[in-house]
């Protein structure tokens, strides 16, 4: 081939197997604190970029020359112009930090908009609950009413055929349903979540009209109006849900 020296390609061997394990660690340290879909979106890119690494440029034509490093400043070029293994492995960890920077700007996304199953709510952080306050009187005591209570006969049907707007306070069904679900149901709406398209209602679905940290806040102050004991039914709920994830 190139008529390397064996410590040539023990230098390498060693940094490929250092690269390698440097990799290891950094993905499984991803599965700790990153999200699933980011790991997964790093295993493609890997998978992808892997063969890449691998790739020679096409040889000149003549005898193939040996393979005598000239130093130029940062870059490392044979005599004839075409890269040496030594070369190569740096091209490796290069395209490797690359994959690794973007899984790690991924999780970062992840992070700052976390997905449905990611959602908490906040009842004792009064940040929180300020802003679920002013988002609660602006948006939704309309037709829940300012003190929880909902509209009269909201199990029945009205004359429309929709159902009116149900108590968020402790008589109705809000605390039966995890965080992730009344925020799916308040971002996206009952006939999406529910995957019926001819469904009436006269609740709107929020997207696109209140942020998810907005969504959060809201939910939390209602959360925060329960009493000690459906709060703590609440939490079970909770519970029990992420344990079936």
């Amino acid at each position: 081939m190139f008529g390397v020296s064996m410590p040539v390609v023990r230098m390498v061997l060693v940094r490929d197997v250092v690269i390698g394990a440097f990799v290891l660690a950094v993905g499984v340290l991803a599965v700790v604190v990153c999200s699933v879909r980011s790991c997964w979106i790093g295993c493609v890119l890997v998978h992808v970029l892997v063969p890449v690494m691998r790739q020679r440029r096409p040889r000149r034509h003549g005898p193939e020359p040996s393979c005598r490093i000239l130093k130029l400043g940062p870059m490392e070029r044979s005599s004839s112009g075409l890269r040496c293994p030594a070369m190569d492995a740096r091209r490796r960890l290069r395209i490797i930090c690359a994959a690794l920077a973007g899984c790690a700007v991924l999780a970062a996304c992840d992070r700052a908009a976390p997905g449905p199953q990611q959602i908490q709510l906040r009842p004792d952080d009064p940040q929180v609950l300020q802003l679920g306050q002013k988002v609660y009187a602006t948006h939704c005591a309309q037709c829940h009413g300012v003190k929880l209570q909902g509209q009269p006969n909201w199990r029945d049907r009205n004359a429309s055929g929709r159902l009116p707007a149900p108590p968020h306070d402790p008589s109705g069904h809000t605390w039966h349903h995890p965080d992730a679900q009344l925020f799916a149901l308040t971002k996206y709406g009952v006939a999406k979540v529910a995957n019926l398209k001819d469904y009436q209602t006269s609740m709107p679905a929020y997207e696109g009209v209140l942020s998810d940290a907005e969504i959060v806040a809201v939910l939390s102050w209602i959360k925060a109006q329960w009493p000690a004991e459906v709060r703590a039914k609440h939490d079970r709920i909770n519970q029990a849900a992420r344990e079936q994830r």
